[in-house]
């Protein structure tokens, strides 16, 4: 991902998850009288939506393998472990 400042906010993006923040235009008696802040309209759904698809990625796509099981298959499983995980 190649760095930029977002138009909105005016905060520079230097990660694919990162976003801004902008002050509320609502002000009076139906905030309490104080000022929210709320994410960036412009930079922060996009960094939302890289967040989720990272998230689905880590829990169902991607599998953490280590090098040196890759190798390994149903093929080379020993005679005696159990032959219903062998079935499966």
């Amino acid at each position: 991902m190649k760095p930029f400042t977002c138009p909105t906010c005016k905060m520079d993006i230097v990660s694919e998850t990162m976003h801004g923040w902008v002050r509320d235009r609502n002000f009076g008696i139906e905030t309490g009288w104080k000022q929210h802040i709320i994410t960036c309209p412009t930079c922060s759904e996009q960094a939302n939506a890289r967040r989720m698809a990272e998230n689905i990625a880590r829990l169902m796509g991607k599998s953490h393998i280590p090098p040196r099981m890759q190798d390994w298959h149903f093929g080379s499983t020993p005679g005696d472990v159990d032959q219903t995980a062998i079935a499966a």
